[in-house]
């Protein structure tokens, strides 16, 4: 019953959703041609007029629900996410959508000398929250950004950068891209 108020919007059907419903239930699949010629249709005046009807209400269920499935997003929820698996250089924290809006983050830890290679995010800004050592962040073509255990470095979109770890300790961050736009 709920999918016919949803068909026909509350019994306010128009004439093209009366004659798509008529239409499908006058298609019957001949299941025993399905195979090297396909999938063949027959009238429902040749005598098979219920398996037809069954079916177009089969094919018109599935596609309500595909249409009604469409417009239900279910929102992101709040969490809280342990940031201390210890044997993990790094360690995904949120993976974006649909965990997410736009947001994915990260857990990295480098080691001395070490860095995590030069990438760009694209449409994407990013921002590195320090826990712990000493590093730098560098841009490509230009600047070089500190990194400590007290500050927070911003990364605008379509730069490309990279993260060296330049202490004698661990260098353990979080990082955190959203889209710019």
């Amino acid at each position: 019953m709920e999918l016919w108020r949803f068909l026909t919007n509350g019994g306010n059907c128009s004439l093209l959703s009366l004659f798509l419903m008529s239409s499908l239930g006058r298609i019957l699949v001949d299941w025993n041609r399905f195979g090297k010629r396909g999938i063949t249709l027959k009238d429902t005046k040749s005598g098979t007029g219920w398996p037809a009807i069954i079916f177009g209400l089969m094919i018109l269920y599935i596609g309500a629900a595909s249409i009604h499935a469409g417009n239900t997003q279910i929102p992101p929820a709040p969490k809280v996410i342990s940031t201390d698996v210890p044997g993990k250089d790094y360690l995904q924290l949120l993976g974006g959508p649909p965990e997410t809006v736009t947001m994915r983050s990260g857990r990295v830890i480098l080691a001395p000398g070490k860095s995590v290679g030069k990438h760009s995010t694209g449409d994407n800004e990013e921002v590195l929250v320090i826990l712990e050592g000493q590093g730098e962040m560098r841009i490509t073509g230009g600047e070089t950004l500190s990194l400590n255990h007290s500050v927070i470095a911003y990364c605008p979109p379509h730069k490309e950068h990279d993260v060296l770890n330049t202490g004698t300790g661990l260098l353990r961050y979080v990082y955190i891209v959203a889209k710019a736009q």
